[in-house]
């Protein structure tokens, strides 16, 4: 039937929308093992920002990790305002030391993820089976996130600062030039306002003005 037919699509486009956001846990892996030794890795998402063009915003998160003796720099989504956005993470920043925890965690994640939803019995962060990593990538951090291993190293900071969604008061924010707005993320049905937020408004953030790189239509 017809109907069947859109609900097989758009479960197919879920599907591949879910392991689409597990290659950035691959991605991840391949380089906190790369033979370049990279001290830390950044990874975000491609419709998330860096606001704030003439501050260093990874310095401060490196500064963040080493004042709270963690490897792993994780956001909440508070900028919703809810409480349960306290504790839930996003996964559009992932910004990780390079230290046996880490590369260790994301190995384990995506193994768990690889085996479905009995996960691995043993991983290689320590304690007992990791599960819940069969679907997507933010419920399985979710879902590790209250392991003893996991709270030991990871630091969960605000996503009004560092990985804020983009609502009217975070576009004021930002052409305000708000100093503690430092990442603003596009997620979900709001990519289209990017063009207007980065290229139309009164702060040019691309550096290159409406016709330049990431703006020109």
């Amino acid at each position: 039937r017809k109907e069947n037919k859109r609900e097989i699509e758009n479960c197919w486009l879920n599907v591949e929308r879910e392991n689409f956001n597990w290659e950035k846990h691959e991605m991840m892996i391949n380089y906190l093992n790369s033979p370049e030794k990279f001290t830390h890795v950044f990874v975000l998402d491609a419709d998330a920002v860096l606001v704030q063009p003439d501050h260093d915003t990874v310095q401060d998160m490196i500064k963040e990790l080493e004042d709270a003796g963690k490897d792993l720099f994780l956001t909440n989504e508070d900028w919703i305002g809810d409480v349960s956005s306290l504790t839930r993470i996003n996964g559009g920043v992932l910004f990780a030391k390079n230290t046996p925890f880490t590369r260790a965690l994301f190995e384990d994640m995506l193994d768990s993820h690889w085996l479905g939803p009995d996960g691995i019995s043993k991983p290689r962060i320590g304690g007992g089976r990791m599960a819940g990593c069969a679907s997507n990538e933010q419920l399985c951090l979710d879902g590790v996130r209250h392991r003893k291993e996991f709270k030991d190293k990871v630091l969960i900071k605000g996503g009004l600062t560092y990985n804020c969604g983009t609502n009217d008061k975070s576009m004021k924010r930002l052409q305000a030039a708000d100093p503690t707005l430092q990442i603003l993320h596009f997620m979900g049905g709001s990519k289209s306002a990017a063009t207007r937020a980065l290229c139309q408004g009164d702060r040019k953030l691309t550096g290159e003005g409406n016709r330049g790189y990431g703006c020109a239509a």
